[in-house]
């Protein structure tokens, strides 16, 4: 087995041969990085060939590249996710029209509740009769329709914030 200074002094004279052909040398070219690696070896009481580091650059880039696709696919997916609930979401003109249609709604249940409210007072004096029991249904039916256009109302303004 060589001694590290042997294997130094083999490689300086492996790099003054390969010095001695030339800046443009096929093997100079060849063998560009190759020394420095050598020299890391020889410290490093490690064996590693540029062979190697380029095939395991070449396996990192392949999963690089495997994960680049993943997340491509995760961006698309997500995309179209967003365009789907974008084109789901009211824009701010749709709930205001809501918005209105929902108060007009309101304004029309208070009414029949406090007309209903009045024809319950005027027909106190017979509460058997059947049109109590209807003033007395359409009352409750009006605040029922108002606490709903109220919620309807409340959570459209929550949608938009």
């Amino acid at each position: 087995m060589t001694t590290k200074e042997q294997e130094r002094k083999a490689l300086e004279k492996i790099r003054k041969i390969v010095e001695e052909l030339g800046e443009n040398s096929y093997v100079g070219t060849a063998l560009e990085g190759c020394f420095e690696i050598a020299e890391e070896n020889i410290d490093n009481d490690f064996a590693c060939s540029m062979k190697q580091r380029a095939e395991a650059a070449e396996k990192k880039a392949e999963a690089l590249e495997a994960e680049v696709d993943n997340r491509k696919a995760v961006i698309y997916d997500l995309s179209t996710e967003r365009d789907k609930l974008k084109a789901k979401t009211l824009t701010t003109a749709e709930a205001g029209a809501i918005k209105a249609i929902l108060s007009h709604s309101k304004l029309e249940a208070a009414d029949l509740a406090d007309s209903s409210a009045q024809r319950i007072v005027e027909l106190a004096d017979n509460p058997d009769s059947a049109e109590f029991r209807q003033a007395v249904q359409d009352n409750r039916q009006s605040k029922k329709r108002l606490a709903e256009c109220d919620t309807l109302i409340q959570r459209l303004l929550e949608t938009m914030k």
